[in-house]
């Protein structure tokens, strides 16, 4: 059984995946299993990735038989994994520290008491140019009190014990918690144990036209104000995390419909992460 579950959902993820799964590859931690799921894709992921599943016999290829979104086929991902650990890797990013996954082991395995840890992570464009960095808080009592103004963890940078998410009920599939699914199961977890983000860059996120993140903007910045409504007992500095959620979610909104938006998109994701 490997300790650790890496689940990658992709969608016509062809133009990125090779790079996602080599970065996978190189890892100096190797007791893992990588459990691609393809949500219905139409382009030529499924031949590039059974190229490396016949290589590979770490390294599993699911198909959707139709279309089901990315919380449900997150939660298939986690249903297959036969880990005590899951990290997540999305099919447009890379692990750039081939430490990545021992680092994140030893630390759940020295702190028995955390649900949930990340790293820090830089932006990068599709020719693999540093556009920013993003620098998380570190100790569970600083993301705690921070976790109602801003998301502090990166998705494609996270370790998670599977019982924990097992036990409250993995990733949200309601249409109310759809693109901030990861912030809702966040939350959840941090009922369940401590938080924590290691100091290392683990992770290069692509910045592309047409990731998920780009293009539900505005859906996401509402939906996370839903999400920080519903856990607003369970954590401190509720209503200062509303203004600044409220304000990005109006922000997105008026500036989506300018024709210089993407810079104006960029300029208030960086200020976000940077409160």
């Amino acid at each position: 059984m490997p300790t650790v579950s890496i689940i990658m959902p992709t969608y016509n993820g062809a133009a990125f995946i090779e790079g996602a799964i080599e970065s996978v590859l190189q890892q100096s931690y190797q007791d893992w299993e990588l459990l691609i799921v393809s949500d219905g894709s139409r382009d030529n992921t499924a031949a590039l990735v059974q190229s490396y599943v016949v290589k590979h016999p770490k390294i599993a290829f699911i198909e959707n038989e139709h279309n089901s979104g990315i919380q449900k086929t997150l939660n298939k991902g986690i249903a297959l994994a036969k880990g005590k650990y899951i990290a997540r890797l999305d099919d447009d990013d890379r692990w750039i520290d081939e430490h990545k996954l021992v680092l994140q082991c030893s630390y759940l395995d020295a702190h028995p008491g955390c649900a949930l840890v990340g790293t820090n992570a830089v932006l990068v464009n599709v020719e693999g140019r540093t556009i920013s960095k993003n620098s998380m808080p570190k100790t569970d009592s600083q993301i705690r009190n921070r976790l109602l103004s801003k998301n502090c963890f990166l998705h494609a940078t996270v370790m998670f014990r599977k019982d924990a998410s097992d036990s409250v009920g993995s990733y949200s599939e309601s249409s109310e918690t759809l693109h901030a699914e990861d912030y809702d199961l966040w939350l959840r977890l941090g009922q369940k144990g401590t938080l924590a983000n290691l100091a290392m860059v683990s992770t290069a996120l692509t910045v592309h036209d047409n990731s998920l993140t780009n293009k539900n903007r505005v859906q996401q910045a509402r939906h996370m104000l839903a999400v920080m409504k519903k856990n607003r007992q369970a954590y401190p500095n509720y209503w200062i995390g509303w203004c600044v959620s409220y304000a990005r979610y109006r922000g997105f909104q008026v500036i989506q419909w300018l024709p210089f938006s993407k810079p104006l998109f960029y300029f208030i994701q960086r200020l976000y992460k940077k409160i």
